[in-house]
């Protein structure tokens, strides 16, 4: 394929050298025609008859001279006149340059990733990073030209007027995006008349501002987000920006297919201010507005400075011995507190007054001991 493009190119490099070429030659057969130029000769044809009419005043009363004197001035005036050759100079002054700047994207012949290169290029030089995917925007978006469900290729990652930006291609078509920095579920929808989209059943018409046409989820939050920077930015966006809507915390612009870079840094200032405007909708979690009462500062402990004496301290060591008071012998190990028994075998006796344990005595019930016993008639 690529050696039928560069055939094709070899042929219309041929086919411009030769038009270039053919006006030249048939200037260079007319010069004999310049000589016979009698275009300029109607005007003075025309000249004779005005001076004629001075030459008749002039024999009927030679005394104003001065009449004859402005004719020459007029001559001289119309001399000049042939001045408009500054007017080609001012044919050039109309800076149609964005028009030269695209003509590889307008002849539809590219080279495979010949956009890849160009914007790693592009980006280079601006100080951006470029990645082929990035996973982070892969379920981030899903209006506009997401919609489809394609995925971010060729992504640019930067930031421009305080603002993270990405310029992504989703399914052949070059976005730019900047970050809000507060996600919203306020979803604008901002679309030019001639732009053709799918829309959402869930979107519905608010306003036309600046040759753009408003949908949104929320009306009511969406005209108090319509101010001054937002009629700014929709006023300077670039013709190639057919589309841009606020989704999350982006702002996006959907571009013409064919865009330049050129085209992708005039859309860094508008949506860097619809960004700045986008703060004003509704945030998805409120923020909390509870005042923090700050606590009053108690007055710590105070500690003194640490004093290290002038001399150093002498602490025992096992090198040398020494003696450190007096201290009487003792069998090592033992306990310094005398026992509070006398360390003999306890009494037979002593366990009768164990009251860790009940102990059970092998006597008759005493229930019938408790009234002395009367003796009987038969005992009497």
């Amino acid at each position: 394929m690529a050696y039928v493009l560069f055939g094709l190119a070899a042929l219309l490099v041929v086919a411009a050298v030769w038009l270039w070429f053919a006006p030249a030659s048939s200037s260079l057969s007319t010069p004999p025609p310049p000589p016979a130029e009698p275009s300029p000769e109607p005007a003075p044809a025309v000249e004779p008859e005005l001076e004629e009419e001075p030459a008749l005043e002039v024999e009927e009363e030679p005394e104003p001279e001065p009449a004859p004197e402005p004719e020459p001035q007029l001559e001289l005036e119309q001399a000049p006149e042939p001045e408009p050759e500054p007017e080609p100079e001012s044919e050039p002054a109309p800076v149609p340059e964005p028009a030269p700047k695209r003509p590889h994207r307008m002849s539809g012949l590219q080279l495979p990733g010949a956009s890849r290169r160009e914007r790693r290029l592009w980006a280079e030089q601006h100080g951006f990073r470029f990645s082929k995917v990035d996973e982070y925007l892969v379920d981030e978006w899903h209006r506009g030209a997401a919609a489809s469900g394609a995925e971010p290729r060729d992504v640019v990652a930067g930031q421009v007027y305080g603002h993270d930006v990405r310029v992504v291609d989703l399914g052949g078509v070059t976005v730019v995006a900047v970050a809000t920095g507060e996600v919203s579920d306020i979803v604008v929808d901002m679309r030019r008349p001639q732009f053709q989209a799918d829309s959402s059943a869930d979107l519905v018409p608010v306003e036309t501002v600046e040759g753009f046409e408003l949908f949104t989820n929320e009306p009511g939050p969406v005209l108090r987000f319509i101010d001054v920077r937002v009629r700014t930015a929709l006023r300077e966006m670039p013709e190639s920006a057919c589309a841009v809507w606020c989704e999350q915390d982006w702002v996006l612009a959907q571009l013409e297919r064919g865009s330049t870079p050129q085209d992708w840094e005039d859309t860094f200032a508008p949506l860097a201010l619809l960004a700045d405007a986008a703060r004003t909708l509704p945030p998805r979690e409120a923020a909390d507005l509870t005042p923090v009462l700050g606590a009053v500062d108690a007055p710590g402990p105070e500690t003194s400075p640490v004093q290290r004496p002038e001399e150093p301290l002498e602490l025992p060591t096992r090198v040398t011995g020494g003696g450190f008071g007096e201290l009487e012998d003792h069998e090592v190990g033992a306990d310094s507190v005398a026992p509070i028994a006398d360390g003999s075998p306890a009494d037979d006796g002593a366990e009768l007054y164990d009251l860790t344990r009940v102990r059970r005595e092998q006597q008759p019930s005493t229930i019938f001991n408790d009234t002395p016993k009367e003796p009987t008639d038969h005992e009497r």
